[in-house]
């Protein structure tokens, strides 16, 4: 019993079918124990070999039956995503191994990357980077970041067939089986340098209005300051305006005073 437990814990042999076949443990409770630890049938001995080997012939078939049904599902999914894959036009998506080279090649790729599937399956995909970018190592630098966090995203210049750059959104997905190794990676590019050219132009265009907007304000901080010096040459004027003033009726009043006393005194004599 503990054995056909272990059997289902193991992801190998979860599946595999259990017969028991017993000479003691003939009770219900060992068969309701023994169809609850996995198996699939209980057989007590002697065993009859014809019935044995009807039993196995099923569960032979049935397996059989359910590895068509797997491999009939899987080719029509990978059929369905063929086609999906070669519908896609905007996006280059290729398939590599594990050492990088490139094993399939969609219609896009060769509308974005220039090759055809002959010239490039077989090749490193390291050719779409540029010789600066090979020399710091960053083609095997992506592929070990996404075979360890399972995906790697990156944006930059890429080359052409034909040698010329284009600026593009690439994303490295590492491909695992089932018990987790590695099997290769899926890569999906797409052009963004018409994006990139907008930005550009945008980011153009903010510059151009920052350097008009503080021209702008250069401009208005240099009238505030005609208009304090205006302001204080007024306040200036006024002042020397109000001193002359003064001045000169202080002068004129002091006149009048003087020529007050005179005729006071001419008058005081008659």
């Amino acid at each position: 019993f503990e054995t056909a437990e272990l059997i289902r814990l193991r992801e190998q042999s979860r599946y595999v079918p259990i017969i028991f076949l017993s000479a003691v443990d003939k009770l219900d409770e060992d068969v309701f124990r023994g169809l609850a630890s996995g198996a699939v049938d209980y057989l007590f001995k002697p065993v009859v070999p014809e019935v044995l080997q009807s039993k196995v012939s099923v569960f032979v078939e049935l397996y059989r039956m359910r590895e068509r049904v797997k491999q009939e599902a899987v080719r029509h999914g990978e059929e369905r995503f063929r086609l999906l894959v070669n519908s896609i036009k905007d996006y280059s998506i290729i398939l590599l191994s594990p050492e990088g080279i490139v094993t399939s090649w969609n219609p896009g790729a060769r509308l974005i990357e220039g090759y055809e599937a002959q010239e490039i399956i077989g090749r490193h995909f390291s050719c779409f980077y540029t010789e600066e970018a090979i020399q710091r190592g960053n083609p095997g630098f992506e592929l070990q970041i996404a075979a360890s966090v399972a995906q790697h995203e990156d944006e930059g210049s890429r080359v052409r067939k034909d040698g010329t750059t284009f600026w593009a959104n690439v994303v490295i997905s590492a491909l695992k089986d089932e018990s987790g190794r590695l099997t290769g990676f899926a890569r999906v590019t797409r052009d963004v340098t018409e994006r990139k050219a907008a930005e550009e132009q945008l980011r153009e265009v903010a510059v151009e209005l920052e350097q008009r907007v503080g021209e702008r304000t250069e401009e208005l901080v240099r009238s505030q300051q005609r208009l304090r010096d205006l302001a204080t040459e007024l306040t200036l004027t006024e002042q020397r305006e109000r001193k002359r003033l003064a001045g000169e009726l202080h002068d004129y009043l002091a006149q009048l005073l003087v020529l007050m006393r005179m005729k006071i005194r001419q008058a005081s004599r008659h």
